[in-house]
């Protein structure tokens, strides 16, 4: 079995695009959060700890394959650079794993939840996460929201967070749902004609 080669936060995003740009990497197979749960530096190495991100990619002209991971260390604002500019697919697969695990995608064009409701406090995926703690059952319906979040990385190192309207005035909204038979649970989609 080949060896995760592991990538600094800071180089992801350039190394990414190399690999797509020189090695032909063209399909981003999958990309799975991590919570790899130990800070402590004495129990393992750097590429060990913290929470992350291990991507999959295929090269359809040669046939390769590789794997890499990145990962963080402060599970309080864990932030990896977006490659969903490289492969559109990572849009979907970086909401996942916002959703549960917490990590933040600078440069990604729509952070909020994709499964969870909105009102979810936590990530169930972390292994800090208390479920029956932080997460009651709960029977009202979830509040809608109109606007998406896209985080961005400003030369002087800092976030600003851009907010872009989905629906404008003159749209009319319908609801599909709240549940389809195929996908993992219930699930409400709102599009406009």
């Amino acid at each position: 079995m080949q060896e995760i080669q592991f990538i600094a936060p800071a180089a992801l995003h350039d190394e990414m695009l190399r690999l797509r740009n020189e090695k032909q990497m063209d399909f981003l197979e999958s990309l799975t959060g991590m919570d790899w749960g130990v800070t402590d530096e004495k129990d393992a190495p750097e590429k060990l700890r913290g929470l992350g991100v291990v991507y999959h990619l295929e090269s359809t002209v040669t046939g390769e394959r590789i794997a890499l991971k990145t990962a963080t260390t402060n599970r309080d604002l864990p932030e990896i650079p977006s490659v969903s500019d490289i492969w559109k697919i990572a849009d979907f697969y970086e909401r996942e794993v916002f959703d549960y695990y917490g990590i933040t995608f600078i440069g990604h064009p729509d952070m909020r939840r994709l499964y969870l409701r909105n009102d979810w406090i936590g990530y169930p995926m972390r292994k800090d996460n208390n479920p029956g703690k932080d997460n009651p059952l709960c029977m009202t319906n979830e509040e809608t929201f109109d606007t998406t979040q896209e985080i961005e990385l400003n030369p002087d190192g800092t976030i600003k967070n851009k907010e872009t309207k989905l629906f404008g005035e003159e749209e009319y909204v319908v609801n599909i749902g709240p549940q389809h038979p195929a996908t993992h649970g219930v699930m409400r989609f709102r599009v406009s004609l």
